[in-house]
């Protein structure tokens, strides 16, 4: 008898302590997965976000790990405050992309949308810039290559309308383009001594803005979001090169994301400043911010052992900095896999 009063007190505490991890959290997410410490550090990380976009990539590892159990990450998602998800898709050529997983993405489109997170299909395009004749002429002479990706969202989301992406986010990034890397086919690469006036650089930053345009295009009532580097507008401003500046890439874009170089607040706010100045579009610029398990940013500037406080006020800092401008939208964080990795330790 005692036994049986000890399992059911047991029970019942269990069952209190569960349904207080539910807490702010949405009802889909089982509960057992959100842990309160989680809860916890979720409310600071939103407090310290503010008001702002709160974006977050989810890459083909974190899709795997909750392959069948897509709506526990949307409810993680969406217990952190995240409003938007980047999912990354293989691109190939010529192929469909949605062949590895297809059921996956269906199943996480919905459960993010579920959670009212706004998704948008993340997809590599920098090999684009070494697309063959051949390529070209497979699609046929008015359809170019990198269209012809825009379009395989827009075809996706008219077979899966209750499954749809919300918008894509296309990253082209010319300078990237180094000897090191798609150097095949390439006729051009991005380099220190490459800079001026119809330079090699130049004529690759060029080559991005046409392709900009083209997926913008083809992209139809899609929203785009375009990514550029920190350093492109401190370039045009040098005449190092003809176009940069946000202006520039935002006439083919919704908005756009910014990639630094820099792990602090304090140093990311510097590097992004002259940005969030010169664009008078309000809400038009996003920051990306690399977040890994042993580092916060992905440049020389690191935190070696990343704690839950540290990120949560380095973003706190750049927030209410980055917030006086009225270009300022929000944050990306790359990516969820990361994340949680320091969100869980």
């Amino acid at each position: 008898m005692n036994r049986d009063w000890l399992i059911r007190a047991i029970s019942v505490a269990v069952g209190v302590l569960l349904t207080g991890c539910m807490t702010k959290v949405s009802e889909s997410c089982v509960s057992i997965e959100i842990s309160p410490q989680m809860l916890h550090r979720a409310e600071l990380f939103r407090k310290a976000v503010g008001k702002y976009s709160n974006g977050v990539v989810i890459g083909s590892k974190t899709r795997k790990f909750y392959h069948g159990r897509e709506a526990v990450l949307a409810a993680r998602c969406q217990a952190a405050g995240f409003t938007e998800v980047y999912i990354k898709v293989i691109p190939s050529k010529l192929n469909e992309w949605f062949s590895d997983y297809p059921e996956d993405i269906e199943r996480l489109l919905t459960a993010m949308h579920k959670e009212k997170i706004f998704c948008y299909a993340q997809f590599d395009c920098n090999d684009l810039f070494a697309c063959s004749e051949k390529d070209r002429s497979l699609l046929g002479d008015e359809v170019s290559p990198v269209a012809e990706r825009a379009r395989k969202v827009v075809r996706f989301n008219a077979d899966k309308p209750n499954e749809a992406f919300d918008g894509i986010e296309p990253v082209i990034l010319p300078s990237k383009l180094n000897e090191d890397c798609y150097s095949a086919g390439l006729l051009y690469h991005w380099s220190e001594t490459a800079y001026g006036r119809r330079g090699e650089n130049d004529i690759l930053m060029q080559c991005a803005i046409r392709m900009m345009s083209e997926i913008r295009k083809a992209a139809g009532t899609l929203k785009v979001a375009e990514n550029i580097t920190d350093f492109y507008h401190d370039r045009t401003l040098s005449q190092d090169l003809t176009r940069g500046q946000p202006r520039y890439f935002l006439k083919h874009s919704d908005f756009l994301i910014i990639c630094v170089d820099s792990g602090q607040g304090s140093r990311i706010f510097k590097d992004i400043r002259l940005e969030l100045k010169a664009e008078s579009k309000q809400k038009s610029i996003s920051v990306r911010i690399t977040l890994d398990s042993d580092s916060y940013g992905s440049g020389s500037t690191k935190i070696k052992t990343v704690k839950w406080d540290s990120v949560v006020k380095e973003l706190s800092r750049l927030s209410k900095k980055a917030g006086k401008f009225d270009a300022f939208r929000g944050f990306m964080i790359d990516d969820y896999e990361s994340f949680e990795r320091v969100w869980l330790r």
